[in-house]
């Protein structure tokens, strides 16, 4: 029986998704990809994940758009979506917490903090 937690990792820079993929899953972690909004939502029904992090500016569908589609889902209501956006303006941070984000982390994300959170979440 697998007992590794799955994270999703929702982000069209393929220097994030690398970074974030080659962290997590040296520390016991199976990692997912998602380029855009519309496979975010594909990988999401496939298998729901433990936990996604959810960059915000997007091809295809937007990150806020995506975290309101798995906010409005039975099914995946309660899985933990932190945000990872270069976007800084309150505005942008609220309306992502209003729509049930449990935390927003600034791009560069810290990795190490990012690891901490999902423990933290118990993740």
């Amino acid at each position: 029986m697998e007992t590794r937690k799955k994270i999703l990792v929702v982000d069209d820079s393929s220097t994030s998704t690398f970074l974030m993929e080659s962290f997590f899953e040296e520390n016991g972690y199976i990692v997912s990809i998602a380029e855009d909004g519309n496979k975010a939502i594909e990988k999401v029904q496939k298998q729901i994940p433990d936990a996604i992090f959810l960059d915000l500016m997007m091809p295809k569908k937007s990150g806020f758009d995506v975290l309101t589609e798995i906010k409005q889902n039975d099914e995946t209501k309660h899985v933990p979506v932190i945000i990872i956006s270069a976007k800084t303006e309150q505005d942008d941070i609220q309306k992502a917490k209003a729509l049930g984000a449990v935390e927003y982390l600034y791009k560069p994300i810290d990795i190490e903090y990012a690891l901490n959170l999902l423990h933290k979440l118990e993740i």
